[in-house]
Formats: structure tokens, sequence, C-alpha cells
């Protein structure tokens, strides 16, 4: 696991996001291209760069700013981890729905009018987007009241390969939907699967009676 605290990068705030994405952009895995009518392989980050930006400037925006604790980019074989002091002041079934709920509002005007942040209310939308473009699983994130802490996890993980097929293989007896298999990957990848993130996961509004605590059942 690599590590990077934003306590450990003095600066202003938009130096500071730009420091950190690029930060983070150097220690990702990187995968080999060759794009269509070209002659040159070029390689690229497992995640968008815009991915990582936003992730960066959402930690910023929404943190509690009362709290001595720092932002934490945690890197995994397997996922980025951005963790920040302040649960989302927004309902997580309601994330990446259209409006905005800001705990730091100067900070988020001068964020959006420096074009570093996304048109307001819209940022999960756009990472949701652009890592289901890039054939990435979604992102999740985990918002604690109690402890006033807000955690979003980034996957590496493309669905569904021929290695997680062999994986599942052992589950066949089960009779698993799709969205279940999905799911029991997700579970495996992250540690952890929500409500949410299994709406996320499979692309619906509603949720079919006790899909993710099954996932979860089958993991444990």
């Amino acid at each position: 696991m690599e590590f990077l605290s934003l306590s450990f990068i003095l600066d202003s705030l938009p130096r500071l996001i730009q420091r950190a994405t690029a930060a983070v952009l150097d220690d990702l895995p990187r995968a080999f291209q060759l794009p269509e009518g070209e002659i040159r392989r070029g390689e690229k980050t497992v995640l968008p760069d815009k991915v990582v930006r936003e992730a960066v400037v959402n930690a910023v925006m929404h943190r509690n700013y009362q709290r001595q604790q720092p932002i934490q980019l945690l890197r995994y074989s397997n996922r980025l981890e951005v963790q920040n002091p302040g649960y989302s002041l927004k309902a997580p079934e309601n994330l990446g729905k259209p409006g905005s709920q800001w705990r730091n509002p100067v900070i988020a005007s001068v964020l959006h009018e420096m074009g570093l942040a996304e048109t307001k209310g819209s940022g999960i939308r756009v990472m949701r987007r652009l890592m289901k473009e890039a054939g990435l699983s979604p992102p999740s994130f985990d918002s604690d009241r109690h402890n006033d802490q807000f955690a979003a996890t980034y996957p590496f993980h493309h669905f569904l390969t021929e290695a997680d097929i062999a994986w599942l293989g052992q589950f066949r007896h089960l009779g698993l939907l799709e969205d279940e298999q999905r799911a029991l990957i997700f579970l495996r990848e992250t540690g952890r699967i929500t409500n949410s993130d299994y709406r996320d996961l499979n692309r619906v509004d509603t949720l079919p009676p006790a899909s993710a605590s099954r996932a979860c059942a089958i993991w444990g």
C-alpha cells in the first residue's frame, strides 16, 4: 500500500490539488496501448486522469476543516481510496443526483470558478461515467456520520475478466445471477459492498430483495 497525506503538502489549495493529483497519477499502475492508426504504443494510467483530479477536489471541497485530521490518499494494488474528515451532508443514496450540499461554500465556489471542479453537484456523476467508459467498475462511497468520516474507493478492476469467471466457478452450484456475480467480484476487490454500491454496479434504480446481503453472506 502506498500512502499520501495532504497535510504533508503545504501550498495554496489550487496548487495543492494539482500537486496531489500529479503525485497520485505518477504512482498509479500504467497499461500499454496502441491507439488505432498509430505505430507507436503509448501508456495510460489505470484510472482516468480526470477521475483522480475530481476525487482530490471532492475531498478538499467537502472536508471538515474544524478537525485536525488530514485527507489521506491510499493506493492499494487493486484500488485507490480517498479518505477525508467530514461525513457527507447529502444522503449516500442521493450522491450523484443533481443538487449540492456544501460544507465549505466559499472553497467550493472558488474551485468551480477556477475550473478545478465540475459543474455544481455533477462531480460524482462525471466520475461514474468516466469509469464506465474506461471499462472499470464504478466508484463506491462510504459516509460515516458517527465518526465524521467519508471514504471513496476507485477500483482498478475491469468486469468480468476470464480470471474472474474462473474464480466464480466455485459458486456455480448457487445459481448466481449476473448482477450477483458482479457484486461478489466487487466485494472481493474492496472488502465491502452497500446497497448503493450494488445499484451503481448494476445500474439499477431499485435493489432486488437481499441481493447485496446475499453477496456478503457468500463471501463471509
